[in-house]
């Protein structure tokens, strides 16, 4: 039983731990190409 929970912590930590890598990774992703197309779109309309 205490193996099975020890696992399971494991477990859910390193899920954890993906998601949070997802989630920085997908947010820098968005800001990077939605200020890529702000500025691009800024600077052909000035």
């Amino acid at each position: 039983m205490g193996y099975n929970d020890a696992a399971t912590t494991q477990r859910e930590e390193s899920k954890e731990k993906e998601a949070w890598k997802v989630t920085i990774v997908t947010t820098v992703a968005f800001i990077v190409i939605g200020f890529m197309i702000w500025s691009t779109g800024m600077g052909g309309k000035y």
